[in-house]
């Protein structure tokens, strides 16, 4: 294949100092045009316009200096050690070549319009992918993957070049993008989470094969930005002490934070909007009466005494015409006679979060101010320290402990080894 280049001095010489490598590059590229068009000079400012009459190239190709201003831009704000990775006037020029090729070739395939096909991000992704396979010594998708990795939150539609990478990534899948017209292929939200992952994954993504270290962007979005088109954003999440779960796109079994714990997650966007992640308490919130319990082997039942776990780490323990012991006559008899009230506060964060398993921790738990009155009658009440006393030494004795949970609908079962002995509780959802 034999392009129709500008005549004009100095375009030949630009022509002689690129084909040496344009020459194998177009024998291999996939998607070339039966006939190819001309190269033709273009517009200052616009790198490469491709319409029914040619291909325009911007006159700054030609020089002076080694880089095109577009490349001149990106080592401004490219990160240290990247720098090799920057285009030189003469990669540049065969690369633009290339892909406008591929979009000729593909307009002339499906019988469309090509600066319509042109203007079309899926179309521009195509080639630049074509492009780079065709000449890998070229690096042409370099820059892009270092711009993916640090600008996230840009769009395809506004970047459509890195979305070269995303073309690879399909092939590599074994679904290459396919072209459909000018119609736009169907992208899920999970599968452009998968791609945002697989782009900062050092072990198998772009950065896996690339001659320097990719460095990822660590900052996160301001809160409240929204979301591009078919981009990604860190979003950081901070836990309060009951947890965080995190569920959407790209974690289909959620994610759990423990307490205090902040972490910034890759959230990927179709279509563009608010944050698609939805966040919730990660452990068990909410108010639960104790119905039973053991401690050193020894069980116990318990009635009125609630237990109420604060999204903020507060909890409160009250205790409402309560009992608490040992099932045996003695105490079921004066259990019926005689209730106990009173109320205590404390601490609670959770060590990993789950929606039906996890672990958590009790600080600071106290249970005081317990009076012992007739359940008929509370005009008449006795300090009651011993009271609930199973209760009591086991809500002392576990805090600080390591302890799982696990719920089951509305019941919920706290255990754990303490001291030796394991310990257990089981409460309901109070409604």
């Amino acid at each position: 294949m034999s392009l129709s280049w500008p005549e004009t001095d100095p375009w030949p010489q630009l022509l002689a100092a690129i084909q040496p490598a344009l020459g194998p590059a177009l024998a291999a590229l996939e998607h070339r045009p039966e006939a190819p068009p001309p190269v033709l000079p273009g517009e200052a400012g616009v790198p490469c316009r491709v319409d029914d009459s040619g291909i325009h190239l911007d006159p700054a190709l030609l020089g002076p200096g080694l880089r095109h201003p577009l490349d001149e831009a990106w080592l401004t704000r490219a990160p240290a050690g990247t720098e090799v990775l920057a285009l030189d006037r003469f990669r540049r020029t065969a690369g633009l070549v290339l892909e406008a090729l591929v979009v000729w070739g593909l307009a002339e395939e499906h019988e469309l319009p090509v600066a319509d096909l042109a203007a079309c991000w899926w179309a521009r992704a195509l080639a630049a992918e074509a492009a780079d396979r065709a000449d890998p010594h070229l690096g042409w998708l370099w820059p892009e993957a270092v711009d993916l990795l640090q600008r996230p939150e840009v769009s395809l539609a506004d970047a459509p070049r890195r979305g070269g990478w995303f073309a690879r990534w399909r092939r590599e899948q074994g679904r290459p993008l396919q072209l459909s017209g000018l119609e736009a292929p169907v992208v899920h939200e999970a599968e452009w989470q998968a791609f945002g992952a697989w782009i900062r994954d050092a072990s198998h993504g772009p950065g896996s094969r690339c001659p320097v270290p990719l460095p990822a962007a660590t900052r996160p979005s301001g809160a409240g930005e929204q979301a591009a088109p078919l981009s990604h954003r860190l979003v950081r999440f901070e836990a309060p002490p009951a947890g965080l779960w995190l569920q959407g796109p790209g974690l289909p079994d959620g994610l759990g934070l423990a307490g205090g714990e902040c972490r910034t997650v890759l959230v990927g966007s179709v279509a563009g909007g608010t944050t698609s992640v939805e966040a919730r308490s990660g452990g068990p919130v909410g108010t639960w009466t104790v119905e039973a319990g053991s401690g050193g082997g020894r069980l116990f039942a318990a009635q009125g005494l609630d237990l109420r776990l604060g999204v903020d780490g507060g909890v409160e323990l009250v205790a409402d015409n309560a009992f608490a012991g040992p099932v045996d006559d003695d105490m079921l008899k004066l259990a019926r006679q005689f209730g106990a009230t009173g109320s205590g506060t404390g601490r609670w964060r959770v060590t990993a979060a789950g929606l039906e398993e996890g672990g958590l921790v009790f600080d600071e738990l106290t249970l005081s101010d317990v009076t012992i009155h007739p359940r008929m009658s509370r005009n008449f009440a006795l300090p009651g320290k011993g009271w609930l006393g199973p209760v009591r030494r086991i809500f002392e004795v576990m805090q600080g402990a390591p302890l799982r949970y696990r719920l089951t609908g509305d019941t919920l079962e706290l255990e754990g080894e303490v001291r030796g002995y394991e310990v257990s509780l089981r409460l309901v959802r109070s409604h």
